[in-house]
């Protein structure tokens, strides 16, 4: 690895600490802090250690839905409940997930008074 390489490999390691330091949590006085998005974190980490997510495209799998339910089983006891719908619409508010629907979903989502449909994605309307 190049120096560059190296250099270019810290920037990002440290901008995704960073962002993963600094998550939206859902806080609710009686559940506490939902634990919905550090959940899919790990579990994609899990997936690209097994080598089962090897590029910048992570689409929602019998695995990841599978590393989502084990993790969650095994770190959170609390009263949310799981659900990987949640952190992987909602992770994309905290700078460094971006949601591209299929086509075929986004046409079966209700559409809402101030948000329009578009074929990839779902855009808030000013």
């Amino acid at each position: 690895m190049s120096k560059n390489q190296e250099s270019n490999r810290e920037k990002n390691l440290a901008y995704y600490c960073q962002r993963f330091s600094e998550l939206k949590t859902n806080k609710d006085k009686k559940l506490g802090t939902a634990k919905h998005k550090p959940i899919l974190l790990l579990s994609v980490i899990d997936l690209i250690s097994e080598g089962l997510i090897q590029n910048n495209q992570i689409t929602v799998s019998e695995e990841l839905i599978n590393t989502f339910n084990k993790n969650w089983k095994i770190l959170y006891s609390g009263s949310y409940k799981s659900g990987l719908y949640y952190p992987f619409y909602h992770l994309q508010n905290d700078g460094f997930w971006n949601v591209k629907f299929n086509s075929d979903f986004v046409n079966t989502l209700p559409v809402k008074k101030n948000y329009k449909r578009t074929p990839t994605r779902i855009t808030k309307e000013t």
